[in-house]
């Protein structure tokens, strides 16, 4: 476990995180998220070590952080790669960085994250997707406990995307590896986490996971329904507030789900069609919005 207790990180008189308290559970896969600025980067740089708060104290199992750091395995933005060596010779010489000695697990490394046929290939020559792999390969030569990932798909397109997060969630599903991952696209971070932690202007807003965070901040239900219900008659027909979005969408907010099923059978026992009920923003971008606009 990953207890961070008051922590606060100032550079030259700017104070960019603030009295900031959290823990991240063992075996979790837990999204770190805020706009640009937040202190996202500099938060991930205090929990694996790089540099040290201002003020507060971090420990992972009840030890100093420093005991974290032949433990945990790093992915940041910039792979970190050397592109004028070969795939299999990048993950040779960080082995022996990170004192790996026993070297046989290197091609698994390669197959595992489908790199075994650019073994002898220099990465120079990898796409960005390439790389984000072998990255991850390397961060897991020396099997780390916990994994920091800093914007691991940026730059990807959706197949390279789907791969990373695939082998993301493997990683903590076969190994139980704890994963600390930040990313500015929500959806690809409600499809691999089990919680989250929100941060702006270096403070933090909320942690928990996504039911939690709905309950606390999702006060009402939104609702879209595809219908040919006119949409000069709704606000007429119903005492629930609707709100017309186009000829064959309205949108109604309710109190909780119990509401929904008697507000389509009213629709339809008027002779009217209902084609599509869909929940909107009852997902992780809604519960963003929702708590900076409770900021500001």
């Amino acid at each position: 476990m990953l207890t961070l207790q008051n922590i606060s990180k100032t550079f030259d008189n700017r104070l960019v995180l603030s009295d900031m308290s959290l823990t991240i559970p063992r075996g979790k896969v837990v999204g770190l998220i805020g706009p640009n600025g937040a202190g996202k980067t500099t938060l991930i740089r205090i929990m694996n070590g790089v540099i040290s708060p201002t003020h507060g104290t971090v420990r992972y199992d009840d030890q100093p952080i420093e005991a974290l750091r032949t433990k945990a395995g790093i992915v940041t933005e910039s792979a970190g790669l050397y592109p004028d060596m070969t795939a299999l010779e990048n993950l040779t010489f960080y082995a022996s960085l990170y004192g790996v000695r026993n070297k046989s697990n290197l091609l698994e490394l390669l197959n595992q994250f489908d790199l075994v046929h650019v073994r002898d290939a220099y990465v120079h020559t990898f796409s960005t997707g390439m790389k984000k792999r072998l990255a991850l390969a390397k961060a897991m030569l020396h099997d780390p406990e916990i994994l920091f990932l800093d914007e691991p798909t940026n730059g990807l397109d959706p197949d390279g995307i789907r791969q990373v997060l695939d082998m993301i969630r493997s990683v903590n599903q076969t190994k139980g590896t704890t994963v600390i991952i930040t990313s500015h696209l929500l959806y690809q971070l409600e499809s691999v986490c089990d919680a989250y932690i929100f941060i702006e202007q270096g403070r933090l807003m909320d942690q928990g996971t996504l039911v939690d965070l709905l309950n606390r901040h999702q006060t009402s239900i939104r609702v879209r329904i595809r219908t040919n219900l006119p949409p000069g008659s709704v606000r007429t027909m119903f005492e629930t507030a609707v709100a017309p979005v186009a000829s064959d969408l309205i949108e109604v907010s309710f109190k909780d789900e119990t509401f929904i099923s008697p507000f389509l059978k009213q629709i339809i026992d008027q002779g009217y069609a209902v084609y599509e009920c869909q929940i909107i923003d009852r997902d992780l971008e809604g519960v963003y919005f929702k708590l900076r606009g409770e900021t500001k």
